[in-house]
């Protein structure tokens, strides 16, 4: 009888690792995909982050910091613009641009659909943004996968 040897690594995966792997492979299985429109997104958490430079809420000026979005609802760029224009607006101020009497809105909160929508400023979880402000951080942002408050 012959004997037939085969090495086998020592390595094996580790619990994180399967997790990461079947996260992996269910995405690539059930990809993510807008609420409205149903076409298929990069990520299934929903953060635009860009740096721009405003008011801080603290009132100090020209203050770089992330301007950033984050959605609960996965949707599209263009979905998401259409939805934010029918988000009921008050009349403010803007705090980045600093633009008086116009219509803005904050943080949103909605039970039916159960809804988040939060608008973060340098590291303050609050301010009124002019859709402007928001159209650009749509546009020009980057959309990025992060799970810190979902």
């Amino acid at each position: 009888m012959k004997t037939i040897s085969i090495k086998v690594p020592n390595w094996f995966p580790t619990s994180h690792d399967f997790w990461r792997y079947k996260q992996k492979l269910m995405k690539w299985l059930y990809p993510p995909r807008c609420a409205d429109c149903n076409t298929r997104l990069k990520h299934n958490r929903f953060y635009w982050t860009q740096q721009r430079t405003g008011t801080h809420p603290l009132g100090f000026k020209n203050t770089v910091g992330d301007f950033s979005i984050q959605a609960n609802i996965p949707r599209c760029i263009s979905c998401m613009k259409k939805f934010l224009r029918q988000c009921p607006k008050d009349i403010g101020t803007c705090t980045i641009c600093e633009t008086k009497d116009i219509p803005v809105m904050g943080y949103t909160f909605n039970r039916e659909p159960k809804l988040f929508l939060t608008f973060l400023w340098a590291w303050w979880n609050s301010g009124t943004f002019c859709v402007r402000c928001i159209d650009d951080l749509l546009d020009n942002g980057h959309e990025e996968n992060r799970t810190s408050l979902y």
